[in-house]
């Protein structure tokens, strides 16, 4: 990779992550939840760094590093449900549970079979299920896509020999 495409790579992602963290914490609080030690936006920028990065690792069939990829987008989702059961009037948790697990359970099929077909098909199917539910949480300008350049130029993806 050139290195100014790689700069500018890695100026967006930083800038995503700086965005995340201006977004004022309580502002996104749902009443009535447990104290979330972290924002929303902090959860979810986190979640599509691992979405980039599983992207990745499908499309190399890195089955290892896609499984824990996998596992920790499943937590995150997790502890965002958790902290934020209800943003808003949008019932967040049931939202994200409902888009976010089978799309997820199709991808652990794909990768325990290392087909890199199914994952493919799967990727996408979890990438439309964020979009979808950022549209049902009234964010939809956040649209996510599947990978196309990588801002890890310090990760290997393909697996070791």
């Amino acid at each position: 990779m050139k290195p100014v495409v790689l700069a500018l790579s890695m100026a967006l992602a930083l800038s995503v992550i700086l965005a995340a963290y201006s977004v004022p914490h309580a502002q996104q609080r749902s009443e009535g939840a447990e104290t979330a030690p972290v924002a929303l936006a902090d959860i979810m920028s986190a979640t599509q760094f691992r979405h980039l990065k599983l992207g990745y690792a499908g499309q190399v069939a890195n089955w290892a590093l896609a499984n824990y990829e996998t596992t920790l987008m499943r937590q995150s989702f997790e502890e965002a449900a958790r902290f934020y059961p209800k943003v808003g009037n949008v019932p967040f948790a049931d939202l994200v549970k409902s888009k976010s697990t089978p799309a997820l359970d199709d991808i652990e099929r794909a990768i325990a079979a290392k087909d890199p077909q199914g994952f493919a098909t799967a990727f996408q199917r979890l990438t439309a299920a964020c979009n979808s539910c950022h549209e049902a949480s009234g964010v939809g300008f956040v649209v996510i896509r599947v990978p196309t350049l990588s801002p890890f130029s310090n990760q290997v993806f393909p697996p070791k020999p």
